[in-house]
């Protein structure tokens, strides 16, 4: 190492010279070396495969309960108009009620506005004593096989076409 008396070089004396550094510190100060940039790389895509189903399943959960939002709204409308007419298959103006006039409700599908998920619909058409409502997915929501189609009758009995429970698919 080189000394001199000079005042403007006595910083000089106090940092050590780079070829007596560590080779580890000058490795790193370089970057990130290629195994460690392929573990981080690991970590995230495991992060990934987790989280991105896990997500999935969530949002299917929301979809799920707007259809059911959707039916129970629809199921009130209903009752509207039986306690109206003390029928469910006509309307307070004497038309019939059937899928158009959900539609012109505005009752037929879920969300109102963006990309359907549920088709709200009955299962037949209404009685004077009786309906059936279902919720039937579409789109990327017919993904969700545990729940499948929602029902609901004019005497709160609600059901499902998938594998799951109606318990598990109603109250979640």
């Amino acid at each position: 190492m080189f000394v001199s008396a000079h005042p403007l070089c006595e910083p000089l004396r106090s940092q050590p010279d780079a070829a007596s550094a560590p080779a580890d510190r000058r490795h790193h100060a370089r970057g990130f070396s290629l195994v460690e940039l392929l573990i981080a790389l690991a970590v995230v895509g495991i992060l990934t495969a987790v989280a991105v189903p896990s997500y999935q399943g969530y949002m299917r959960s929301a979809y799920r309960a707007e259809a059911r939002t959707a039916l129970l709204e629809t199921a009130q409308w209903m009752e509207r108009h039986f306690s109206m007419t003390q029928s469910y298959a006509t309307t307070s103006q004497g038309g019939t009620i059937n899928n158009a006039a959900l539609a012109t409700a505005g009752l037929s599908v879920t969300p109102r506005a963006g990309a359907a998920r549920y088709n709200i619909s009955f299962s037949a058409g209404p009685t004077a004593t009786g309906y059936t409502l279902q919720a039937a997915p579409t789109g990327a929501q017919t993904a969700d096989e545990r729940c499948g189609t929602l029902t609901l009758t004019n005497l709160q009995v609600r059901g499902i076409s998938g594998t799951g429970t109606v318990a598990d698919c109603w109250s979640r």
